[in-house]
């Protein structure tokens, strides 16, 4: 059996794939066996072009389907891989350690229970600068639902079982495919975190994260969640917090888009939680609760030079 099936779904990724795929190719540890499946998912730029030119590396699979989405193009993958672990790695977000494929191999072959394992990872920009680096908590079941946290981002390594036990991906989902993978990977196993930054994410505005933060994300945000708890067995209590912080998460999309209800949905995010949202940025919830007002005052702000805009973002 193969060790690792690496896996990128690209659609129109002229600009960052060929950089991506000599970052894998280079840091393949040499310890371990790869596949490196590469789904060009109904592309209409040069990535046919760019992907001849590794015609000649025996570790490259190369398949061509009908535009599906990301999340169909993994399952694709994930239904050809023969690997006993996977990778997925997209296709603007180029590897930046063969150290990961040692440590996640370790940390999953030491352990048959653990069925994910995830890195810290840096955000980095157009041109390579980093911008911010994710220091990630350990895993725990209260952050990944309770919190709606994803914890497991670029450089997420894990068992192609389970993956397909689960059915892959889900597909009705466009923006939370990848938190509604982890989600329902949490019942088949225990995840753990790798304290080491070994992965990175570009941001940048074509990024889907990035351009289409409005009202369909904020709903799949809700969606997700709510889909994962009618099938769970959590207490009353923790289902509150768990769809609150869903609430919250698809509120504060406000902050980049009029078309989310962000009021709505914080007055929401507060019902249901009975009480204050854990470790909820104050400043978020007043601009939120204070809508359309608090759109137009800080359209004013930020038009002074000293003045920054205290609310934080998120993708």
């Amino acid at each position: 059996m193969v060790d690792f099936s690496i896996i990128t779904p690209v659609f129109n990724g002229e600009v960052y794939l060929e950089e991506t795929i000599n970052s894998v190719l280079s840091n393949l540890n040499s310890r371990f066996s790869y596949e490196y499946l590469i789904i060009d998912d109904g592309s209409t730029d040069s990535t046919r072009e760019i992907l001849l030119k590794y015609s000649h590396e025996s570790v490259i699979k190369v398949f061509s389907i009908t535009n599906g989405g990301e999340a169909a193009a993994v399952n694709f993958a994930l239904d050809k891989a023969v690997g006993k672990y996977v990778i997925v790695v997209n296709a603007d977000d180029p590897l930046v350690s063969s150290k990961l494929f040692y440590e996640s191999h370790v940390a999953l072959d030491g352990d048959l229970n653990i069925i994910v394992a995830y890195p810290d990872w840096n955000v980095i920009s157009d041109d390579n600068r980093i911008i911010e680096t994710k220091k990630l908590p350990d895993y725990s079941l209260d952050l990944l639902v309770g919190e709606f946290r994803c914890l497991p981002g670029p450089g997420t390594v894990f068992r192609r079982s389970a993956a397909l036990k689960i059915g892959g991906r889900n597909t009705a989902f466009k923006f939370v495919s990848d938190y509604d993978f982890w989600l329902r990977m949490s019942q088949e196993g225990a995840f753990i975190h790798i304290p080491d930054v070994l992965a990175q994410w570009r941001e940048h505005t074509h990024s889907t994260s990035v351009a289409s933060r409005g009202f369909e994300m904020g709903l799949e945000r809700i969606n997700v969640m709510e889909d994962f708890l009618k099938n769970s067995d959590f207490d009353v209590r923790q289902k509150r917090k768990a769809i609150s912080h869903a609430y919250y998460n698809a509120a504060l999309l406000a902050y980049f888009s009029s078309s989310v209800p962000g009021r709505k949905w914080m007055i929401e995010a507060l019902i249901k939680r009975r009480g204050w949202i854990e470790k909820s940025d104050i400043r978020v919830v007043l601009f939120c609760l204070l809508l359309p007002f608090s759109r137009k005052m800080l359209k004013i702000v930020s038009k002074i030079p000293f003045i920054n805009t205290p609310i934080k973002k998120s993708s």
